[in-house]
């Protein structure tokens, strides 16, 4: 027995624990995630009045963002996808921000100018 005996657990059971709470599981919650819905799927919300100009705008729109196009982009509204992503990322949950382009916007809802005139503004909403 040292002269500190009875003062505590030793330096080396002290390591022993770090070493065993290092590995224990910890619950990961990501707060910086963005998701939307598929472009197609906002046409079921509008009045039949703008439906027209939705599919002539939907055309003509080239989203700016690399990882939102093609493949990637569905990550943002396949839940099954999602979550399976997250999983293997550990993350057991999720805050999530609007992402994806609302109709009749010129580009992304993050980057974009606000409504120019009274139409563009109604056609927004």
């Amino acid at each position: 027995m040292g002269p500190l005996s009875g003062l505590g657990p030793s330096l080396s059971t002290i390591i022993l624990n770090w070493r065993n709470a290092m590995s224990d599981n910890y619950t990961l919650i990501s707060s910086d995630c963005h998701a939307g819905g598929n472009m197609k799927a906002y046409e079921e919300y509008l009045s039949p009045s703008y439906r027209d100009a939705f599919a002539e705008w939907r055309g003509a729109y080239s989203n700016p963002f690399r990882d939102l196009q093609d493949d990637g982009r569905s990550r943002n509204w396949d839940d099954e996808r999602r979550n399976g992503d997250l999983d293997a990322e550990g993350v057991a949950a999720e805050i999530s921000f609007p992402n994806t382009v609302p109709p009749f916007f010129p580009t992304g809802a993050l980057i974009t100018y606000p409504a120019t005139d009274r139409a563009e503004y109604e056609r927004r909403l």
